[in-house]
C-alpha cells in the first residue's frame, strides 16, 4: 500500500556538513536533506525569540499581516482571506483570547500600521482554545519588520544567492498542498512540527499536474490530497514514486530541490522561516 512507498529523508548534522559537501552531495544533485542544528549552529537567537508570543507581540506586533482563516483544500480552494496586526492574529489564534490584556503587549518601539488596532498577549507558541485553522504564509514579515533579520543569519547553504526570504507562522492544522517551486528552497523550522511529504518531479503524472490562477508558467500544482487521496478519482496517485517523508522540529532545516513536489501540514501550532534561492 501506499505507507510502504515511502522513504526517509537522509539526515546531517550542520556542524559536520559545510557548505561545499552540502553543494557537491545534495544541492548539484537535487537530492533532499534535513539538516539538523543549523540555527545553534549558527546562533539564531530566533530559536527562542520567535516562540515567545508576548516578545512578537511588544516588539512587531504593529505589523499588518495577511491571515488566511480555515483549511486550504487540495483543489486550490481557500478559507476567508483578510488583515490584521500581527499582535491581534496572535492573540485570537495562538495563544487564545484568555492570554490577551489590555495593553499587555504594547511597546513604543513597534510600528503600527494601517489595520485595526488590537491588545497585547502572552505566553509561548501553543495550541489556541477555539481550534481555529489560520495561517500569516510566504509572508515578507522580515522585511516588514527589519528587527526580525537580527535574528537569524542567511544559511550557508544558499552558496551567497538569495531570491526571497518568507514567514509561516500559524495554529495547527494548516496545510500548504502538492506544488512545486521554481527554485531551491531551505524550510527552517523555529517552533513547532510540521509534516512534509515529498515527491521528485518524475512523479507529475501520477500526481495529476495542472495550473491554476495564471501562475502555471512559474509553479505546478496537483488536485489530490497527499494524506487522503481519492484513488477513484486519481488511481495513478497510488503507485507514485520516489515519495519521502518527514517530521521536522524545532532546527530542522530541510532542504526541498528546485522542482521537487511537496506537501506540508502543521501538526502544531509553528513558526518557519524558508529561504529560496
Amino acid at each position: 500500500d501506499e505507507e510502504d512507498l515511502r522513504g526517509a529523508v537522509p539526515r546531517r548534522a550542520a556542524d559536520g556538513l559545510r557548505a561545499p559537501e552540502f553543494y557537491n552531495t545534495y544541492l548539484s544533485r537535487a537530492a533532499p536533506v534535513l539538516i539538523t542544528g543549523l540555527m545553534r549552529h549558527q546562533r539564531w537567537t530566533a530559536l527562542e525569540l520567535f516562540r515567545d508570543l508576548s516578545w512578537l507581540s511588544a516588539n512587531h506586533g504593529g505589523a499588518c499581516v495577511p491571515v488566511e482563516v480555515g483549511r486550504r483544500r487540495s483543489d486550490g480552494a481557500k478559507g476567508e482571506s483578510r488583515y490584521m496586526l500581527l499582535r491581534d492574529f496572535i492573540a485570537e489564534y495562538l495563544a487564545g483570547a484568555a492570554g490577551a490584556g489590555a495593553g499587555g503587549g504594547g511597546s513604543a518601539g513597534a510600528a503600527e500600521e494601517e489595520c485595526p488596532g488590537g491588545t497585547g498577549t502572552e505566553g509561548t507558541l501553543r495550541a489556541n482554545s477555539q481550534e481555529q485553522v489560520a495561517y500569516v504564509s510566504q509572508h515578507s514579515l522580515l522585511h516588514q519588520s527589519p528587527g526580525l533579520q537580527h535574528c537569524f543569519s542567511v544559511p550557508e547553504y544558499t552558496m551567497g544567492r538569495l531570491a526571497a526570504a518568507n514567514a509561516w507562522l500559524g495554529t495547527a492544522g494548516t496545510v500548504t498542498h502538492l506544488h512545486t517551486d521554481q527554485a531551491d528552497n531551505l524550510l527552517c523550522q523555529v517552533a513547532g512540527y510540521k509534516l512534509v511529504r515529498m515527491y521528485p518531479p518524475e512523479a507529475a503524472a501520477h500526481l495529476y499536474r495542472e495550473t491554476r490562477g495564471g501562475n502555471g508558467s512559474l509553479n505546478q500544482f496537483s488536485p489530490v490530497d497527499a494524506e487522503r487521496p481519492d484513488l477513484h478519482a486519481f488511481p495513478l496517485f497510488a503507485s507514485a514514486p520516489g515519495c519521502v517523508e518527514t517530521v521536522l522540529g524545532p532546527d530542522d532545516t530541510l532542504f526541498i530541490p528546485c522542482g521537487y513536489w511537496h506537501y506540508v501540514r502543521a501538526l502544531t501550532p509553528s513558526f518557519s522561516l524558508n529561504f529560496w534561492f
